[in-house]
C-alpha cells in the first residue's frame, strides 16, 4: 500500500489580541514577527492531516520567511516545510503561486482550512481547485482512514449533513473549525522548538506574477458602536419594539468593505472576478438536520455563551420559535457539546448580519465579536457591568439569562 501524501497550505496572521488598529499603514498592517502566529485554522487543519500519514508537506507563502512562526510548526512535527518566497496580495495570487509549486507534484489531498484569521475569504481553496482543474469538497468537519487505506469525510453544511465514503483523489479539502479539536491541537516542547531549529526551511522563489483579482485599500479602525445604552427589567417593552421593528440595518457594514482581524479594522475592497472551483460528485449519504432557523439567513439571532444553563437553552429555543428567530451560540459552547456546529457565530464560526442580535451571558471574547458585528441591533444581557460585550452593544442590561428570559418570555406572552 503507498503513503498518502498530504498538502497542507498555511498562513501566517498576528495573534487575535495584537493591536493590529494602532498599526495601521498605507498598504496595510504592519505587524513584527514577534507577534505572528499560524493561522488557528490551519493549525487545526495542519493536525488533522498529521494524523492520518507521516508524509505532510506544510507550504507557507509570503515575501520573508516569517522562521518564529514556521519554526513552531517544524516543532509540532513537521518535517517537510516550503517557504515559497512571492507576494500573497489576497485569494486569487495565493493560490497562483501554490498551483505552480504544486502543478507536477504527486498528491493525494491538498488540505486547506476554508478561511484564513484575517480575511476570511474562503476563496483560496476554490482559486486552487479552478487552476488545477483538481475536484474540491468543501465544509470537511470529520476526515478519518480506515484499516483498508480508504478515506472518508464528513461535510457539515448548514441544514444538512453529508457523508462521502472512500473518496477519490486527488482531492481538495476545504475544512472548517470541526476537522480537529482545537484544544488538542500540539503545543510544541521546549526541546521541540530546539530540534526545529536544526531543520531546514526550504525556500524557492517564485517567478510567476499573478495579478490579483480583488484588491484591498483605505485601511481605517473600525467605526465603534455609540455607547451603550443601559436598561432594567422594568423596561422590556423597550426590547419587545426592537425585536418587533422593522426598520433595522441588516449589516453595519458596507457591500465594498471588508472587516479585518475580528472586526478591529475595516478596508475597501473591490473584486474583478470570482473562482470558479471544480465541485466534487454529490455521491455521499445525506443526513437530514433537525429543522431550524439558518443563522445565516435569520433577521432576529439569540444567541447564548457559557453564562447559559441548561434551562436557559430550552427558553431560548421556545423563545426563538415563537417569534422565529435562529439561535445562536459562542465558540466555547459549540465545544461543550452543548448546542451543535451550526449555531457557533464567531470568526472561526458563521458570521451573522441580522437585523436584532440578543447575546446572552456572553462575555464579548474578539473571536464571538468578529462573527456578529455587523449585526444592526445588539442587545446584550451579562451579570458583570464590566463584560466587553456592551462595549460592541446597543442596549444592555446586567442580570443573569435566566431571569431576562424569563422576564421577556412573560412580555412576549402580555404582548400577544
Amino acid at each position: 500500500m503507498s503513503v498518502m501524501k498530504i498538502i497542507v497550505p498555511v498562513s501566517i496572521v498576528p495573534d487575535i489580541y495584537y493591536p493590529v488598529e494602532n498599526h495601521i499603514s498605507h498598504g496595510g498592517i504592519s505587524v513584527t514577527d514577534e507577534y505572528l502566529d499560524i493561522n488557528p485554522l490551519d493549525k487545526q487543519t495542519l493536525s488533522s492531516a498529521m494524523t492520518l500519514t507521516d508524509d505532510v508537506e506544510v507550504i507557507h507563502i509570503g515575501e520573508s520567511p516569517r522562521e518564529k512562526a514556521l519554526r513552531y510548526i517544524m516543532g509540532m512535527g513537521v518535517k517537510n516545510l516550503t517557504h515559497i518566497k512571492a507576494s500573497s496580495l489576497d485569494a486569487y495570487s495565493t493560490a497562483y503561486h501554490l498551483y505552480t509549486h504544486i502543478e507536477k507534484k504527486e498528491y493525494d489531498i491538498i488540505m486547506c482550512s476554508h478561511s484564513s484569521w484575517d480575511y476570511a475569504s474562503g476563496q483560496t481553496p476554490e482559486y486552487l481547485s479552478q487552476l488545477l482543474g483538481v475536484p474540491i469538497i468543501k465544509d470537511v468537519s470529520h476526515i478519518e482512514k480506515d484499516s483498508k487505506g480508504h478515506i472518508h469525510i464528513t461535510c457539515s453544511h448548514s441544514d444538512f449533513i453529508e457523508h462521502h465514503d472512500d473518496i477519490h483523489t486527488p482531492v481538495i479539502l476545504s475544512c472548517d473549525k470541526s476537522i480537529f479539536p482545537a484544544e488538542s491541537v500540539k503545543i510544541p516542547s521546549m526541546r521541540d522548538m530546539m530540534m526545529s531549529m536544526r531543520m531546514p526551511i526550504n525556500t524557492i522563489t517564485s517567478s510567476a506574477n499573478p495579478q490579483p483579482h480583488t484588491t484591498y485599500s483605505d485601511y481605517h479602525p473600525a467605526s465603534p458602536r455609540p455607547k451603550v445604552k443601559m436598561l432594567s427589567l422594568d423596561e422590556m417593552d423597550v426590547i419587545i419594539d426592537i425585536i418587533g421593528g422593522n426598520d433595522f440595518s441588516s449589516s453595519r457594514q458596507r457591500e465594498d468593505s471588508v472587516t479585518l482581524f475580528s472586526g478591529r479594522v475595516e478596508a475597501s475592497m473591490s473584486s474583478s472576478i470570482s473562482p470558479q472551483p471544480i465541485p466534487y460528485p454529490h455521491t455521499g449519504r445525506i443526513e437530514t438536520l433537525p429543522a431550524h432557523n439558518d443563522i445565516k439567513d435569520a433577521s432576529i439571532i439569540i444567541s447564548g455563551g457559557m453564562g447559559c444553563t441548561a434551562d436557559d437553552w430550552k427558553m431560548i429555543d421556545d423563545i426563538a420559535a415563537d417569534i422565529n428567530a435562529a439561535v445562536g451560540c459562542t465558540r466555547p459552547v459549540f465545544h461543550s457539546g452543548t448546542r451543535p456546529y451550526y449555531q457557533h457565530i464567531g470568526q472561526t464560526g458563521t458570521r451573522v448580519a441580522p437585523q436584532v442580535y440578543l447575546a446572552l451571558g456572553i462575555s464579548g471574547a474578539l473571536q464571538h465579536i468578529g462573527g456578529m458585528m455587523h449585526s444592526g441591533v445588539v442587545i446584550a444581557v451579562n451579570t458583570d457591568p464590566h463584560a466587553a460585550i456592551f462595549t460592541y452593544s446597543d442596549y444592555g442590561i446586567v442580570a443573569p439569562a435566566s431571569t431576562f428570559l424569563k422576564v421577556l418570555k412573560e412580555s412576549l406572552t402580555h404582548k400577544t
